[in-house]
């Protein structure tokens, strides 16, 4: 009996997210960080979510959220939400993701970037399809 626990604990852990939690954020928190000079300096502003990664599929997921705000004349505001998600493949590692600067900060690495930069336009150009443009 013993044997069967450890085997399915070891076999569900597998194919668990690779990231801890703490590199999961870090994650994150650097695609957010290097939105402000990219992707949100277009029509959409962002929210990124989570990044879930998984080393059966050698990919992750980056779950975010593309808003189509609206500031009117009066000071009015409105935003519609539209959740995306897309697979990033060939990244499930924490160093294939994020690179240390010379001054000690964490970053994007570049070959990464390009994959999220692509993931993130090909969902922006969902959200242009279904607001008609």
């Amino acid at each position: 009996m013993k044997k069967i626990i450890i085997l399915a604990f070891f076999t569900s852990s597998i194919f668990a997210n690779t990231l801890t939690k703490e590199e999961e954020s870090i994650v994150v928190t650097e695609i957010d960080n290097i939105c402000g000079d990219t992707w949100c300096e277009g029509d959409f502003n962002f929210r990124f979510d989570t990044f879930k990664c998984n080393a059966e599929t050698n990919s992750c997921v980056l779950d975010f959220v593309i808003l189509d705000e609206v500031w009117g004349d009066d000071d009015s505001y409105s935003a519609t939400e539209n959740e995306a998600s897309c697979e990033i493949k060939g990244y499930t590692k924490y160093d294939q993701m994020i690179e240390v600067s010379r001054n000690g900060w964490p970053r994007l690495n570049n070959d990464f970037y390009f994959a999220v930069s692509d993931c993130v336009t090909e969902q922006e150009e969902v959200v242009y399809e279904k607001l008609g443009y």
